[in-house]
This record gives C-alpha cells, sequence and structure tokens, in this order.
C-alpha cells in the first residue's frame, strides 16, 4: 500500500506537471507554425504579394529554432532546480545523519533493562509489625521507600516518611500507648493513616510503574507527567515488584553516555 501510494504521488509532483505542460507547449507552438497556411505568412515577411517556398520554409524554420531553443532553456532551467533541491535534500539528510544523537533520541533506543535497574531486596506485608520496619530503615539508612503488600495482594508503594510520622502522631494522640506499643501495630494502619489525611497523599503511590522492555525515553516522559522521581519495575507474571530506577539513574546513565560519543 505504502509503494502504492509514493507512485500516485509520483504523478502529481510539481516537476512532473511542469514537464507536461512544457511538453504540450512545444507540440501546440510546433503546430502553429507548421500548420499556418503559407498565405497568412506572406504579409508577415515580404511585402510583395508573392512568397517564394523556401522563403516560407527559411522562416518556419526560424521559428522552430527559437521555439526548441527557448525550450530547452526551460527544460534546462527545470532540471537544474530539481535536481539542485534533490541534492541539497541529501546533503541536509546526510548531515542529520552525521551529527550527534540527542538526549531524546538516546534515551528512546534505550529500555529500562539497559540502565540496569536496581533489585528491590526488601517488601513487607500489610500485617508485618511496624517495629521490623523501623530497625530495618535503621540499619539500612539509605532505604528510602518501602513495598507495602496490601490485603488484596496488590503493592504499594510509600515513602519512609509516612513511618516517622505515623509514630509521631499516635504518640502525641494517644498518650496513653507507649512508643513501643505503637511500634507493635500493623503496616496498615499506616497505610489508613495516610488514606485518612489529604495532605499526606505524596507519602503514597510515589511511583510509576514500568517494565523492563519499555524505552528510558516512555518511562522518564511519564515520571515527569505525573512529578515522581521512582519508577518501579513490575514483573508481568507474578505483578510484583522486583527492580527499581529513579529519575537522577536516568540522567546519570544518559550522560555517560552522551560522554562516550
Amino acid at each position: 500500500m505504502v509503494s502504492t501510494d509514493r507512485f500516485r504521488r509520483g504523478f502529481w509532483t510539481p516537476e512532473f506537471a511542469l514537464v507536461t505542460v512544457m511538453l504540450f507547449s512545444l507540440i501546440i507552438l510546433i503546430f502553429l507554425v507548421l500548420g499556418v497556411p503559407t498565405d497568412w505568412l506572406v504579409p508577415i515577411s515580404s511585402t510583395n504579394s508573392t512568397l517564394a517556398s523556401t522563403e516560407v520554409l527559411e522562416f518556419r524554420r526560424t521559428i522552430l529554432t527559437v521555439i526548441i531553443t527557448a525550450f530547452g532553456a526551460w527544460v534546462g532551467a527545470g532540471a537544474a532546480y530539481f535536481f539542485g533541491r534533490e541534492n541539497l535534500r541529501v546533503a541536509s539528510q546526510s548531515l542529520l545523519d552525521m551529527r550527534e544523537p540527542s538526549a531524546k533520541e538516546i534515551l528512546n533506543q534505550l529500555s529500562i533493562k539497559d540502565l540496569l535497574p536496581k533489585p528491590i531486596t526488601w517488601k513487607v506485608k500489610s500485617d508485618d509489625e511496624i517495629e521490623s520496619v523501623v530497625d530495618k530503615l535503621k540499619k539500612e539508612p539509605k532505604l528510602w521507600f518501602i513495598p507495602v503488600k496490601k490485603d488484596d495482594g496488590k503493592y504499594t508503594i510509600i515513602h519512609e516518611e509516612a513511618i516517622w510520622r505515623f509514630l509521631d502522631n499516635v504518640q502525641i494522640s494517644k498518650n496513653t500507648l507507649s512508643y513501643n506499643d505503637i511500634k507493635k501495630k500493623p503496616m496498615n494502619e499506616v497505610l489508613t493513616y495516610i488514606d485518612s489525611n489529604k495532605d499526606l497523599k505524596f507519602l503514597k503511590d510515589i511511583h510509576v510503574s514500568t517494565s523492563l522492555e519499555k524505552s528510558a525515553a516512555d518511562t522518564y516522559n511519564q515520571m515527569i507527567a505525573e512529578d515522581k522521581t521512582l519508577a518501579i519495575i513490575i514483573a508481568l507474571e507474578s505483578d510484583q515488584p522486583t527492580h527499581y530506577i529513579t529519575s537522577s539513574d536516568i540522567k546519570d546513565s544518559l550522560m555517560k553516555k552522551l560522554s562516550v560519543i
């Protein structure tokens, strides 16, 4: 279908129309020169009442020479314009092909898998005690998000700040509970606490979902659109989070690629 469309468009290009018009014009002019009766030429080429046949033939030849010369110049100008434009287009395309790829083009060529996302080695359940999460965060300070498996089996990603806010809030509002008692509560109470306060919505679902095969550009654009800095790779077969990558990781990988080029 594509080849047919190209074939059809070829008959309606300006260049083809120009050549067609010139050919028809030449045919009409030649017909007029050769088809004009001899009697019509007498008043034009001679003051005598009769005109020798040799003079008529010479007159016709002169007119044809002028027409063909003008037609040749016309065709030459059209051909120079057409081929000159094509050469310019080819040269411009060659320059574009030679230039360095842009950041967007590089990201389009890379998949999330190419960026070597980090594995998620820690997940919690909604019925796990908050104390175990606190101990993990204290032991590994670099951890800043928590994958929580909800009661329906699906995962949500919460920011670690949600834990500390929950502990402070409950301790202040419920003076009867000790700090250790609060830490014995399950994680689903943290999720409920976030859901009950619209100002804390930013602490839950802090990610965008992606896959290893998805392009880095699409993932990064999604992160920008949703104002998120974290992308979680979800395994299709298990629907569980397996890896993660941040917007900073994508930028760092891009800078390394650009420095190599």
